[in-house]
């Protein structure tokens, strides 16, 4: 604050200035000076203007976020439906929405973490944003090829209960057919054995009535 005018220096470097007197007519406000602008930022003022830049920049960072956000599950799951699609495993546009959702969950602490880092230490990744993207593609890929992979060895053991099923119910179909022939064999070897006594009785007959 100079004595006929302020200069704001940016985040960015950049810098700009206005004159009191140019702020009194832009504002409204009358007596504008170097004091009145010292007296203002000191203080509890001071405070309360920290206290309402941060839930400012904290709504606005929020809402671009959460935008940013939603803008990566929408691109994640339109791209987890036409890999589904390729592959062959049918899936509901809802459940590859919310395969996204997971997808960005690891990334999404990576980024805050690296935000706050960098806030605090100035430290910088260069690709970072490729990394969180990479991290979640990676994670939709998997979890459809694991699904898939899961889904085969479903349909390979119903085919293996259905064999057996099968089987069993041939075998259970064979059961009366064996049983039957059983039957007929054991009246055959009756039948047999019964011939075999009357021609037996039949041959000693004549022996005993010359006796």
């Amino acid at each position: 604050m100079l004595k006929d005018k302020v200069i704001v220096k940016g985040y960015d470097g950049i810098e700009s200035s206005a004159t009191y007197e140019n702020l009194s007519n832009n504002y409204n406000i009358n007596n504008i000076n170097k004091s009145t602008l010292t007296e203002f930022f000191s203080g509890d003022n001071m405070i309360k203007i920290y206290a309402a830049f941060a839930v400012i920049a904290f709504i606005y960072l929020f809402i671009i976020y959460m935008v940013q956000i939603l803008l990566d599950t929408l691109l994640l799951s339109v791209v987890g439906y036409l890999l589904s699609q390729i592959i062959g495993v049918k899936f509901k546009y809802k459940s590859i929405f919310n395969i996204g959702i997971y997808a960005l969950t690891l990334s999404i602490l990576l980024y805050c973490t690296y935000i706050v880092v960098n806030l605090f230490t100035g430290f910088e990744i260069k690709y970072f944003t490729i990394a969180y993207n990479a991290i979640a593609y990676i994670y939709v890929v998997t979890a459809i090829l694991m699904i898939k992979s899961d889904l085969i060895k479903q349909q390979i053991e119903l085919t293996k209960i259905v064999e057996e099923q099968k089987k069993i119910k041939e075998e259970k179909q064979e059961e009366p057919e064996d049983k039957e022939k059983e039957k007929d064999k054991k009246e055959k070897e009756k039948k047999e054995k019964k011939e075999e006594k009357e021609s037996k009785k039949e041959g000693e007959a004549p022996e005993g009535s010359n006796a």
